[in-house]
């Protein structure tokens, strides 16, 4: 790191020189891990890059690959608060285009429904399962139908790191009260 806050990093390979990570202003602190890096600017936002297989650099995992390729705006993360508990999932909510994004199969499990995947020759449909209610929508897409009725959805359903994620609004459309505090950067769904 130069006393400009500019971050230069060297490949690895012998003979080479440093290069300047691109993208990064201003950086106060960084540090480096075994295959990824971390930085941060004088505003305090933290950028990571470099192997992403399991959330490291701070992000979803983006590329096919695993890697950021450049420094990537870490996000705050966001807590998931159900009827009041922390909600213990393996897989965060992520702001996606202004839209939270949350991990089906951990809500359902703790507000007492099932999720299950289905394989056909048409493709793979999810059924969403709350006492008599039952939803199914489609990888990638903005529709879900509750109870055979078509609705639009906020955001197309997603995966992230092998977990399903949809647009926590889902839930609200189900009788849920959701609410996001942005300042806090808490999502709470409150039972029926």
């Amino acid at each position: 790191m130069s006393r400009q806050g500019e971050v230069w990093m060297y490949d690895g390979k012998k003979g080479r020189s440093a290069v300047k990570v691109k993208g990064l202003q201003r950086i106060v602190s960084a540090s480096a891990g075994d295959t990824h890096r971390l930085a941060v600017d004088a505003t305090g936002q933290v950028y990571g890059w470099g192997a992403n297989n399991w959330n490291e650099v701070g992000v979803a995992r983006n590329a096919g690959d695993g890697m950021e390729y450049a420094p990537v705006p870490i996000q705050r993360p966001i807590t998931i608060r159900i009827n009041g508990s922390l909600l213990p999932a393996s897989f965060p909510a992520v702001n996606k285009n202004n839209s939270i994004i949350v991990p089906v199969k951990s809500i359902a499990k703790e507000l007492g429904g099932s999720f299950e995947a289905t394989a056909t020759q048409e493709g793979t449909t999810y059924r969403l399962q709350y006492g008599q209610t039952t939803v199914t929508f489609r990888p990638d897409s903005a529709e879900a139908a509750i109870q055979g009725r078509s609705m639009a959805l906020s955001g197309p359903v997603s995966m992230i790191n092998g977990a399903v994620m949809v647009p926590a609004s889902l839930f609200k459309q189900l009788g849920y009260q959701v609410d996001w505090n942005p300042t806090l950067a808490e999502l709470s769904i409150q039972g029926k």
